[in-house]
């Protein structure tokens, strides 16, 4: 059976080549390459129970997300209108060639 165990020494060697290649790359010498506190993974901010799904309106980001999609539905409305009528008039049907 195949473990999370048995893949962290694979993973930590590629963590080395990796941070090795990044070195070289900066012009450095191959070594760590040294991270803030706030960069791990496993150091995730903790999520209080029973918070409101609604807080992630506030987002800017999401605000950003959601008004770009308004604006894409809006590009939209103008085409899908005019094939509404294309099919309305029955030019979208299939003609057959007999």
């Amino acid at each position: 059976m195949y473990t999370a165990a048995e893949t962290i020494p694979d993973l930590e060697r590629q963590i080395v080549l990796q941070e090795n290649s990044l070195s070289i790359l900066l012009g450095r010498n191959p070594g760590a390459i040294p991270r803030a506190a706030s960069s791990r993974a496993t150091e995730s901010a903790a999520i209080p129970v029973g918070l409101p799904s609604e807080l992630l309106e506030r987002r800017s980001d999401i605000q950003e997300s959601d008004q770009n999609l308004v604006a894409a539905n809006a590009r939209l409305a103008s085409p899908r209108r005019a094939f509404s009528q294309y099919l309305a008039h029955g030019y979208g049907r299939i003609r057959s060639s007999r």
